[in-house]
């Protein structure tokens, strides 16, 4: 798991509180990505899931989430490919990403 430190030092200028705050706000709105981008794969909509996926990818890359960042580009591939067993799995590697985030910043 690679977050970019300096980035969001620079983000927050050490405010460790908003840094925190902004960690949980970032998770929780890249797990609904994730939820969004599943039920799309169900139905199909690589083009829905292609606008979420651009989305995680702004996210994750303006804020220093570097592992985060790439396991994106990953799925933006699949979703190219319309591979959706591989979309499913890339999204299951980005949860343990998630996790691991969320506990070296609790």
């Amino acid at each position: 798991m690679s977050v970019d430190i300096e980035r969001l030092n620079s983000i927050f200028c050490g405010d460790k509180a908003s840094l925190n705050q902004f960690i949980k706000a970032y998770i929780d709105s890249s797990n609904k990505l994730l939820l969004d981008i599943e039920l799309e794969a169900n139905k199909m909509d690589f083009e829905a899931i292609r606008i979420h996926i651009h989305t995680l990818k702004g996210s994750s890359g303006n804020s220093g989430m570097v592992s985060v960042y790439d396991m994106a580009l990953k799925l933006d591939k699949a979703n190219e490919e319309k591979n959706v067993e591989k979309l499913f799995l890339i999204i299951n590697d980005i949860r343990d990403a998630l996790y691991k985030i969320s506990e070296k910043f609790a």
